[in-house]
């Protein structure tokens, strides 16, 4: 919102920060240098968030714009809300909706600090009562994003003790939610809408077969070209399929991230 990546790196290396630009993310600077990011007057002022590059992505392949209405399904802390408030540069409507309303409060002075102003929260219970908190969205949306609530098995690189605490019988119990949530907010996408579906998740149980549980039950839905979402040249470096990207990192160095899209039938 406030700078770009070449005026950013110039800032931080006046700071002492060594960094590089991602290799995939067009907008992602990486440390290449130990650094206490969140005590450097940049952070301080707005200029950067932290994110994974893959969560970068995932922001990128919603294509918001300006003037759009956007919804942030599982917005969590607002990490990828406040990219696509950038790419929507401040204007137009973005939603942000999770389960658990206190997440979205650390999102609230993420957004102040990075000066963002053209969303609003949403606290979205599951079940019937979470239908009623986004009826008046149904059809509506130009971009849906559902970053779903899964394992989080494609973060083991940064969190190696959770296969000790992560059981089969756990992982199984996400798919069953992820079609549901994915189900629930389709509905708000408009005719000729997007709809993005990821996780942090290296299992297709959660991946795949979510996203052709969905069309298979939604024929008003058609898969998205991933060299549509992120280009047909970034597409190919990157080494996605046609409709999905597996993100993985020894290959990517990135989380382990999944995303498809989908588009609405219509205009």
């Amino acid at each position: 919102m406030k700078t770009t990546r070449d005026a950013l790196a110039a800032a931080l290396a006046a700071e002492g920060a060594r960094v590089e630009p991602t290799p995939y993310s067009p907008d992602g600077l990486t440390f290449t240098s130990r650094t206490n990011v969140f005590a450097l007057a940049a952070f301080k002022q707005g200029l950067f968030e932290v994110q994974d590059e893959g969560s970068q992505l995932i922001a990128e392949a919603c294509n918001a714009r300006p003037g759009q209405i956007v919804v942030d399904a599982c917005a969590g802390a607002g990490g990828k809300s406040l990219a696509l408030a950038a790419a929507m540069q401040n204007k137009g409507r973005l939603v942000a909706c999770d389960r658990d309303g206190r997440r979205l409060d650390e999102f609230r002075l993420r957004s102040r600090r990075a000066g963002v102003h053209n969303w609003e929260a949403r606290t979205v219970p599951e079940g019937s009562a979470g239908e009623r908190r986004i009826g008046d969205l149904r059809g509506m949306a130009d971009v849906v994003l559902v970053d779903a609530p899964c394992s989080g098995l494609g973060s083991l690189r940064r969190n190696p003790d959770a296969r000790w605490r992560l059981t089969p019988e756990e992982v199984q119990t996400f798919p069953p939610r992820q079609r549901e949530i994915l189900a629930r907010y389709s509905d708000l996408v408009r005719p000729g809408g997007l709809l993005v579906y990821a996780t942090c998740s290296i299992n297709r149980a959660e991946n795949e077969d979510v996203g052709a549980a969905f069309l298979a039950a939604h024929p008003g839905f058609s898969p998205e070209p991933v060299s549509t979402l992120l280009g047909e040249a970034r597409a190919k470096e990157i080494g996605a399929r046609e409709h999905d990207l597996q993100l993985l990192p020894d290959r990517h160095g990135t989380d382990g991230f999944y995303l498809t899209g989908f588009r609405r039938e219509g205009a």
